[in-house]
């Protein structure tokens, strides 16, 4: 497979929360320009040149992202975005996108083996 993208300026860049996760977008997507964010130091040093962020509002504090001068698109690593709701107003037309189902199946395994556990009195045991 040949690359379109001829410099590293070409290429779409997105920031991530933790080098695990960078790791494996470096791997699944070698044409992009991957930067990870272990600390807020590395957060501000790197955001204004993303185009993509991957974190919750945890990771990445909202009001940091008044310094990404090319943002495109934020992608919450979790279900809910509320943090990003005391800077709606100045997002302009940033994608938002969220994480909600992931856990879905998971949740209703855990549920139903609650509710297994507790009518069977397995605490007894």
């Amino acid at each position: 497979m040949t690359s379109s993208i001829s410099t590293p300026s070409d290429a779409v860049t997105v920031l991530v929360h933790g080098s695990e996760i960078a790791r494996l977008a470096r791997e699944r997507f070698p044409d992009l320009r991957v930067l990870s964010a272990k600390d807020r130091a590395s957060l501000e040093a790197h955001v204004a040149d993303a185009d993509v962020i991957v974190g919750s509002g945890i990771d990445f504090p909202v009001q940091i992202l008044d310094k990404a001068r090319r943002l495109r698109w934020f992608q919450s690593t979790s279900a809910g975005i509320d943090a990003i709701l005391p800077i709606r107003d100045r997002v302009g037309d940033l994608i938002v996108t969220n994480a909600r189902g992931i856990h879905a199946d998971s949740i209703a395994d855990f549920v139903m083996t609650g509710i297994g556990v507790m009518h069977w009195d397995f605490p007894r045991f």
